[in-house]
């Protein structure tokens, strides 16, 4: 069974990029729209992987990020902003983030290539 991706982002065109690129690979996709129901999707299906937005309603990605840590959940994460600062950047790394994606996306192929070396440790 191919690992599944968990993307989160209130970005529907994001979401949907990502997914197609995802599920051309050979990955399950799963998507949530804000925090919340990402950590219930984290909570529920276990992704092996999770693409984060930084910027989202109900709950921001650095805030999910530090509950799945809290929870002791340690799934790689892909941080993706399109407003990129160095605070964010490091408090993303003190959370254990696997990598920092600035959006808009050069090439869709390079977040590919990221997400599979964070699979692959």
């Amino acid at each position: 069974m191919s690992p599944t991706i968990l993307i989160i982002d209130d970005e529907q065109i994001i979401t949907r990029a990502l997914s197609r690129a995802f599920l051309k690979e050979g990955f399950q996709v799963i998507t949530a729209s804000d925090g919340q129901e990402g950590l219930q999707k984290i909570t529920d299906q276990k992704p092996a992987l999770i693409l984060l937005d930084i910027l989202m309603p109900k709950l921001s990605g650095l805030e999910l990020l530090e509950q799945i840590r809290q929870s002791q959940i340690m799934t790689p994460v892909i941080l993706m902003t399109a407003y990129s600062d160095a605070k964010t950047a490091a408090r993303a790394k003190e959370l254990g983030v696997s990598a920092y994606l600035t959006k808009p996306f050069s090439n869709i192929d390079d977040v590919l290539a990221i997400a599979k070396k964070c699979l692959a440790g």
